[in-house]
């Protein structure tokens, strides 16, 4: 080895050496002095506080939750545990058959009607059960469904439990995005309606299994583990120009939820927001028509963003897509409650947070807003 190629060696050790250094001494010192202000995102454990997951591929849905599955899910913010019961939901233990003189409502949604984020008890499902009389309330919420998910569970599942009401949560952050998505942010595939012919087309079924890259599993270690990974991260992400070139290249994926729903607002509607409202319309027709055919009751509830409630989208009418998604379920004839107007009072008069501030999902407050609102209608 000559003199040069030593030198180049010898420099660059060094390099990697003081960005080891760099990056432990940032990790100590956000540990130390900033340990509220780095999210690392919500990470699962069993009840041996392994890591886990709570849910497992579905061929029809694309994924669902693991029957008889239980640990915690903890983030920065809460800490909570997590039981699935044998039918695959975050529920109690229910019959298929209800008991007579029983009225039961299920409640389908994403990861709101989960609610991950608090215990079960907390959730407005359970306290909506808890308040009614000779009702029972029960939660089909699956993290990441949108609207043409939770008709093919209804279609699939629902219906078993011969509920009286349904009732579809639709999240105004994500739902829209989500229906014209073949493929998650997350990596999961999922099924996708199409228009055809007026008619509605399932594609994209037997689901394709969720491709696990190479190298995933260390940049999830770093993602739930590492502080300042996030802190590097989360500012690299504040760079348009060089997102936009990694995403060009196929190193990243495009960033989920805010664009697009930001996209809602602008006065010139784009070709996708407005495949969008349409495969939406289309969705909700046959959830009424499915609904009404068995003789049960349809209510959709609108659940708004935490942007939408406390600000920082930086449009001047916040109402705006539901205003227009109002428009659809009027002319289709269902029944809905918008939340925008009831939760932003709510959290003017009560000073309380109802959505997390880092998660945004909604806390013990929050879903006991939702529960005293619903509670009016239902």
């Amino acid at each position: 080895m000559n003199k040069k190629t030593k030198e180049m060696l010898l420099n660059f050790t060094v390099v990697l050496i003081s960005i080891f250094v760099f990056f432990i001494g940032l990790e100590v010192a956000l540990r130390l002095f900033f340990p509220h202000e780095i999210y690392l995102g919500e990470q699962y454990y069993d009840e041996q506080g392994k890591p886990t997951t709570f849910t497992q591929y579905d061929e029809l849905l694309g994924w669902s939750l693991i029957p008889g599955a239980s640990g915690r899910s903890i983030s920065a913010e809460y800490d909570v545990s997590v039981s699935i019961n044998s039918k695959g939901f975050r529920d109690y233990e229910r019959t298929f058959a209800k008991a007579e003189g029983i009225e039961r409502m299920a409640v389908l949604g994403d990861s709101f009607v989960l609610g991950e984020q608090v215990e079960q008890s907390q959730r407005f499902t359970d306290l909506l059960e808890e308040q009614m009389q000779e009702s029972e309330v029960l939660n089909f919420g699956v993290a990441g469904y949108g609207t043409d998910q939770q008709l093919l569970l209804y279609e699939s599942k629902v219906q078993l439990y011969e509920p009286d009401l349904i009732i579809v949560v639709l999240y105004i952050g994500n739902d829209l995005e989500d229906i014209v998505e073949y493929q998650k942010f997350t990596g999961n595939y999922k099924p996708r309606f199409v228009i055809e012919e007026d008619s509605l087309v399932l594609t994209n079924v037997p689901v394709p299994p969720k491709q696990v890259q190479d190298g995933g599993g260390l940049k999830n270690f770093f993602a739930q583990n590492s502080y300042a990974y996030n802190f590097i991260s989360e500012r690299l992400r504040r760079i348009e120009p060089l997102q936009n070139f990694l995403v060009s290249i196929g190193l990243r994926k495009p960033s989920p939820d805010i664009p697009f729903f930001k996209s809602l607002f602008d006065e010139e509607e784009g070709e996708v927001e407005r495949e969008a409202w349409g495969l939406e319309r289309a969705i909700l027709n046959r959830f009424k028509q499915e609904v009404e055919g068995n003789g049960q009751e349809l209510l959709v509830v609108m659940m708004p963003s935490a942007a939408q409630v406390y600000g920082g989208l930086g449009v001047s009418d916040v109402s705006i897509p539901n205003e227009r998604m109002g428009e659809i379920l009027d002319e289709l004839g269902i029944d809905y409650v918008d939340l925008l107007q009831p939760m932003q009072q709510r959290a003017q008069e009560s000073g309380e947070r109802l959505y997390y501030a880092r998660d945004m999902h909604l806390t013990p407050a929050g879903h006991e807003a939702v529960a005293e609102i619903l509670l009016q209608v239902v």
